[in-house]
C-alpha cells in the first residue's frame, strides 16, 4: 500500500471514508466476477476498518471476516469520548495519545543521517532490540526518543530487503499519514452517531495474540452479544501483536489457526444461520 496516497487530513481517514475506498477497490478488482463479495482478513486498524465494514457501511461487500489482534467495538452511544477519557478506561492503549499528536511525526520525519530515527523505529516494530534490550516503541510511551531509537538492531520478522522497502516508502512521505488513523475518534463517532447498529450478520472470527500487550485478549469478552447467534468464533494463539509473522513455534501455531479460520469460513467446515460460503 505504500504507492496510495497518504493525505494530510485526518478525516479522510475515517472508517466510514475507507470503507468507501474499499468498496471501489473490490469492484475494480472483480468487474467479471459474478460474485463482487470478499472475504475480508484484517489486522490492528486494517482489523477496525473490517469489522465496521461488517457491522455498518459494506456488509453487503463481504462473504465474512476475519480479524487479527483487534476486537469489535460496537459505535458508542450518549456524549463523545476523547481520546484521553477512553486511555483512560483501557491503559494498554496510552501510545495512541502519542502517536494523536505531533511529536511522533517530528522524530519519524527527521530524515537526518539517512533517516536513522525511520530506521530504528521500523527495525524495533518488528522485533529487533537494542543491546539492552531497548525498544523502540513501547505501549505506556509510543515511539522511544532519538538516542534509544538509533542503537535498535535489526528486525527479526523481516527481512533486510524488506526492511530497506520499508524505509524507502515511509521516507518517501510524511509520517503524519500512518498516525492520522489515531486522529480518527470525533470524525468516526460524528459519522456513526444515530446509525442503527443490528447484530453482525457475517461469519466472522477475532484471532487475539496472548502476548500482545496493547491489544490483549480479554478485550474481546462479551463480543458475541454483538454477532447473530453462532456467527462468531474466537481463537487465541501464543505470540505477540505480529503473531502471524513470528518465528519458530509461535509462527507454526498462529498460522495452524489461520488455516482453521480459513478452511472454516472458505470451506464452509461449519453452517452458521444458514449462511453457505462455498
Amino acid at each position: 500500500m505504500g504507492g496510495t496516497s497518504a493525505p494530510d487530513d485526518a478525516q479522510e481517514y475515517s472508517l466510514k471514508e475507507m470503507a468507501s475506498h474499499m468498496r471501489e477497490l473490490v469492484r475494480r478488482v472483480l468487474a467479471d466476477d459474478a460474485d463482487k463479495r470478499v472475504l475480508l482478513i484484517g489486522h490492528d486498524w486494517g482489523a477496525a476498518l473490517a469489522w465496521r465494514m461488517a457491522a455498518l457501511w459494506t456488509p453487503d461487500l463481504l462473504r465474512g471476516v476475519i480479524c487479527h489482534n483487534a476486537p469489535y467495538l460496537p459505535p458508542d452511544r450518549g456524549a463523545f469520548v476523547d481520546l484521553d477519557a477512553y486511555v483512560a478506561a483501557i491503559p494498554s492503549l496510552r501510545y495512541m495519545q502519542q502517536l494523536a499528536g505531533d511529536e511522533a511525526v517530528s522524530v519519524i520525519d527527521n530524515p537526518a543521517d539517512s533517516h536513522a530515527n525511520l530506521c530504528g523505529f521500523l527495525n524495533g516494530i518488528y522485533d529487533g532490540r537494542g543491546p539492552n534490550g531497548e525498544e523502540s516503541f513501547t505501549v505506556s510511551d509510543g515511539v522511544q526518543k532519538p538516542e534509544t531509537l538509533r542503537i535498535i538492531g535489526p528486525a527479526k520478522l523481516m527481512s533486510k530487503d524488506w526492511m530497506d522497502v520499508y524505509v524507502r516508502q515511509f521516507a518517501a512521505r510524511s509520517f503524519r499519514g500512518p498516525t492520522n488513523w489515531y486522529r480518527t475518534r470525533r470524525v468516526n463517532y460524528e459519522d456513526e452517531e444515530g446509525v442503527e447498529v443490528p447484530p453482525i450478520q457475517l461469519p466472522s472470527m477475532v484471532v487475539m495474540a496472548s502476548g500482545d500487550e496493547a491489544l490483549p485478549p480479554a478485550l474481546t469478552d462479551g463480543m458475541e452479544s454483538w454477532f447473530a447467534e453462532g456467527m462468531l468464533r474466537k481463537e487465541i494463539v501464543d505470540g505477540g501483536h505480529w503473531a502471524l509473522g513470528e518465528c519458530g513455534n509461535r509462527k507454526r501455531a498462529a498460522g495452524r489457526v489461520f488455516g482453521r479460520c480459513v478452511e472454516g469460513l472458505i470451506a464452509a467446515r461449519f453452517s452458521m444461520g444458514g449462511i453457505s460460503l462455498k
